[in-house]
């Protein structure tokens, strides 16, 4: 009998350790580096989800700008491949920045062209007046939904509706453009493969400073700061070389300044969770007027209900402003800039 029941647990204790040895090593991916950037890639292929992120930021050194801030930010969305989804986006900031105590909280909503949008909360303390003033005023505002139609906006006008097809053409055109940069290239550097047991595969990642300092990935940053227009116009928006080399400069600062860890599903190959940790030197971004001081962010983002769909509705109550009340008349426009050659 004892033979027996020391059989069993030997078979027991084999099973288990080749399942565990199956599950970590065996479901790990032939080519870590491709499967890393191919689930960065199927990134822009999701139709549905949800996320959760924090953001810490603290500040240390810089005595205008010392302090301590928490970002939380929360959101699902629906048919995220489209020009303008379907989202509900929630966002917080609470903490302390420069001597001042800051708490404010808002809800964006997207919902069938409408744009929602809520302050919850805004207080401020300890802040310079202008800034109490602005903040204070704007939480009079607070808890009551405004909307704004961009779907009148463009039946409103033949020449509106033309200049949003021109952009979301162009948008989506941008987002393959993205889609094949990252599965095609090394935007996350593969580190190691810690231990993972269960469904998600861990990677420790550093982001590829020598690519995203690269012209290749800056074209593609230029083409999302900027706003695109319609072919043989001169961009009033076109950056400068002295601004394009300032921010190629700061990519790769951050870049060679930061790791993280994403969590991959073994099977479907999408990004669970990422968190992220950058330390560095204010002066290292080599911007004018940032004084000496560290900087430290640890992000970290949970992205649930993949492909399925999100529960998003729209406020009962809300006060709706006219989007063509927003936008100048030509004539408007023609006296602005007439009374400004006058005073000149």
């Amino acid at each position: 009998m004892k033979k027996i029941v020391l059989g069993i647990l030997a078979v027991t204790i084999i099973g288990g350790v080749s399942f565990m040895m199956k599950a970590v090593f065996l479901d790990r991916p032939a080519d870590p580096q491709a499967f890393v950037n191919q689930a960065v890639a199927n990134y822009f292929e999701t139709e549905s989800a949800a996320f959760e992120s924090s953001v810490n930021l603290s500040i240390s050194g810089a005595e205008n700008l010392a302090g301590n801030l928490v970002l939380s930010f929360s959101g699902r969305g629906n048919e995220l491949k489209k020009y303008l989804p379907n989202l509900d986006y929630n966002l917080a900031v609470t903490g302390t920045a420069g001597g001042a105590t800051i708490d404010l909280a808002g809800e964006l909503l997207i919902l069938d062209e409408v744009f929602y949008g809520k302050l919850a909360r805004a207080n401020l303390t300890g802040a310079p007046n202008e800034i109490a003033a602005a903040v204070g005023a704007a939480g009079a505002f607070a808890e009551k939904w405004f909307a704004i139609s961009f779907a009148k906006l463009k039946s409103a006008d033949p020449e509106i509706e033309k200049l949003f097809e021109e952009q979301k053409n162009k948008q989506l055109a941008l987002r393959t453009e993205l889609k094949n940069l990252f599965a095609t290239n090394d935007i996350f550097l593969v580190k190691s493969l810690p231990f993972s047991f269960g469904q998600n595969q861990k990677f420790k990642v550093e982001l590829n400073s020598e690519f995203l300092a690269s012209n290749q990935f800056f074209t593609i940053i230029e083409k999302m700061l900027t706003p695109q227009l319609s072919e043989g116009t001169e961009s009033p928006f076109a950056l400068t070389e002295e601004i394009k080399n300032l921010i190629k400069k700061v990519l790769l600062t951050i870049a060679k300044n930061s790791s993280g860890t994403l969590e991959i599903g073994k099977k479907n190959g999408l990004i669970q969770r990422e968190t992220v940790v950058l330390n560095l030197n204010l002066t290292d971004l080599s911007l004018e007027s940032l004084p000496d001081g560290q900087i430290t962010i640890y992000a970290d983002t949970k992205i649930s209900g993949i492909g399925k769909p999100q529960e998003i509705f729209a406020p009962t109550e809300f006060e709706e402003i006219d989007p063509l009340t927003l936008i100048p008349a030509p004539a408007e426009v023609a006296t602005e800039l007439e009374t400004e050659e006058n005073l000149e």
